[in-house]
């Protein structure tokens, strides 16, 4: 499953200074590596002033392609080979569905992965799961300024993301899922 890469690094850039309402922000600063004694400069700056200042803080350096492109070294930079790459990854792929489309996500495994995905499955997570109590806390929505600059940054990313929300959608119709 993946998610749209903006909102992604959004979420994470601001769950690495606040926490949820699980996890702490120093729980949250320690599990990626950084000491909440010793965080770098501009570290509680918004994500404006972040990308105003051209900090490395704010600059998107993970993603979705890379882990679909797989372990070489040459995937760990964004780049339109490791697009290809992953591209060519992605079609050996059942099911890649979008984690802002959940439900329809899981009514596609389901209906592709019966043997593996119990039925009404997105019926009952509906039910049990509230998936707002995963919500950053404090998180911001960039100015469209910052969207725009990160979004030139993560070009690559997005044109995946793109071509996995298009794939999705024609998986949707082939399976009659509205």
């Amino acid at each position: 499953m993946v998610r749209d890469p903006l909102e992604r690094f959004v979420s994470e850039y601001y769950f690495l200074r606040n926490g949820d309402s699980l996890i702490s922000a120093r729980s949250a600063q320690l599990s990626h590596g950084y000491k909440p004694n010793q965080l770098p400069e501009g570290w509680n700056d918004t994500l404006d002033e972040c990308v105003r200042k051209k900090s490395e803080l704010c600059y998107p350096n993970s993603g979705i392609m890379k882990l679909f492109c797989g372990f070489s070294p040459s995937c760990s930079v964004a780049s339109r080979w490791t697009f290809n790459h992953a591209v060519f990854n992605l079609d050996r792929y059942t099911v890649v569905g979008l984690t802002d489309d959940f439900a329809s996500t899981l009514e596609a495994l389901e209906k592709l992965l019966p043997d593996l995905v119990a039925k009404d499955t997105a019926a009952i997570f509906r039910k049990r799961y509230n998936l707002s109590k995963y919500q950053t806390i404090n998180r911001n929505d960039p100015e469209e300024d910052t969207k725009t600059i990160l979004r030139t940054q993560m070009a690559h990313e997005h044109e995946f993301y793109n071509l996995v929300r298009q794939k999705f959608r024609k998986l949707k119709t082939e399976l009659g899922i509205s």
